[in-house]
């Protein structure tokens, strides 16, 4: 493994910009036989013709498989110390900058903000680490040497893309791949192009895979059986991805015909759950950046989702019961940042040497569930009374939890 502090790598991948205005289209057509007369019929003037307006998409359904559309507001902020957050920040999003980090941001048991870089240097256009259903597993790609590529431009310079993985949430890499790229749209399968992501098959807990079937009506098993199929005609399928921790699925879909999205929403148990807007262009409400989905579901309610500001995006937390938006109150408003998991809070770090065993009771005799390298976050329960001196009940991003020894942890 290599620590933190040994290794500086960069990250690979693409982000999808999401959204679209509704557009309105009206189309004039001519009834009446003005267009097939011959000059020698003209002989009097001619009654003009009545146009017919014929209006496309005016208003999406107000409604998807019965469940009715959610008007998305603004609430109060998410407090800093309820959360620890992994992001990936870029000064903006909406520009060509290429660099940017892998940050996580928590506050103290003292009360400070605390904003620390896991990695630096990120050359990709738009790179979001992926993250497995455990947030304890970030893949990252990274550019290690020669220049790979902007959007449809092609590489140069020997370029090699190298693919690092944490089992920590980002304290340590280990590299595990890495290959040569001919460009970032078409390069090799290490850069995925932006319209392969739309229609991805998406591997389910259980193993099963769905994939979005050809007439887009429904996502379908292997075996072509459905595993979820729109009840209604008027709206398909146009992006789906599995929210990592679960076998919830975020949908964006789009009118019969047209080349928008209409609506943003989710999917659980073969169901649809919930449903919003996905062409919000009122400025006072809240629009969420559409590709990037939820990021995560905090618990049955709430959902960590990528609030769309102009050029800039921002973490923030969705109530789907309610509708309202929370954004996060970090400390620097002038950059652009990602969510890639959070963590629920009070957060306690480990500062053992080598690591800390987290262990099934509060006692050195208990067996060990893991061991946590210096520097790993970690919530401490405040469900669990804290029943033996000296001990800290505690979860990790994988969600195991058990104790650790206070002594060897900072809060």
């Amino acid at each position: 493994m290599l620590s933190l502090s040994a290794m500086k790598v960069v990250l690979a991948g693409s982000l999808l910009v999401g959204g679209g205005a509704i557009a309105t289209r009206v189309v004039l057509t001519t009834s009446g036989p003005l267009a097939n007369q011959s000059s020698e019929s003209a002989t009097a003037t001619p009654t003009p013709p009545t146009p017919t307006i014929a209006v496309e998409n005016e208003e999406p359904p107000s409604q998807v498989a019965g469940v009715a559309l959610q008007t998305l507001r603004y609430g109060a902020d998410v407090p800093t110390n309820e959360f620890a957050l992994v992001v990936y920040t870029r000064s903006c999003f909406a520009c060509d900058q290429e660099s940017g980090v892998l940050e996580r941001i928590y506050q103290t048991a003292g009360g400070d903000l605390v904003r620390e870089t896991l990695l630096e240097d990120v050359l990709f256009p738009g790179t979001i680490p992926a993250v497995a259903d455990s947030a304890a597993d970030i893949t990252a790609r990274a550019c290690t040497q020669g220049y790979c590529g902007w959007a449809e431009e092609p590489a140069g310079n020997d370029p090699i893309v190298t693919t690092y993985e944490s089992d920590d949430a980002g304290v340590t890499w280990a590299e595990t791949a890495s290959s040569d790229v001919v460009s970032w749209e078409s390069g090799n399968t290490d850069v995925t192009s932006a319209s392969k992501r739309m229609d991805s098959p998406l591997a389910l807990a259980d193993g099963s895979v769905v994939s979005i079937s050809d007439d887009r009506s429904a996502l379908e098993k292997q075996d072509g059986s459905a595993y979820f199929r729109l009840p209604s005609d008027q709206v398909s399928i146009a992006f789906a991805r599995r929210i990592p921790g679960s076998d919830a699925i975020y949908l964006l879909l789009s009118p019969k015909g047209a080349d928008r999205w209409s609506h943003q929403a989710l999917l659980r148990d073969g169901a649809i759950q919930w449903v919003a807007r996905a062409d919000q262009e009122d400025a006072d409400q809240p629009r969420l950046y559409l590709t990037e989905g939820f990021k995560q579901l905090i618990d049955d309610s709430t959902a960590l989702a990528v609030e769309e500001a102009g050029a800039d995006v921002h973490p923030v937390l969705v109530d789907l019961e309610s509708g309202t938006v929370h954004r996060f109150q970090l400390d620097d408003s002038s950059t652009s940042s990602v969510p890639v998991f959070a963590l629920q809070g009070p957060v306690t770090r480990v500062t053992a040497t080598g690591c800390l065993k987290m262990r099934e009771q509060p006692s050195d005799e208990a067996d060990p569930i893991g061991c946590y390298a210096q520097g790993v976050l970690l919530t401490e329960r405040t469900d669990e009374p804290q029943t033996a001196s000296g001990w800290i009940p505690v979860q990790d991003w994988a969600g195991r939890a058990g104790w650790m020894r206070e002594e060897f942890l900072a809060r």
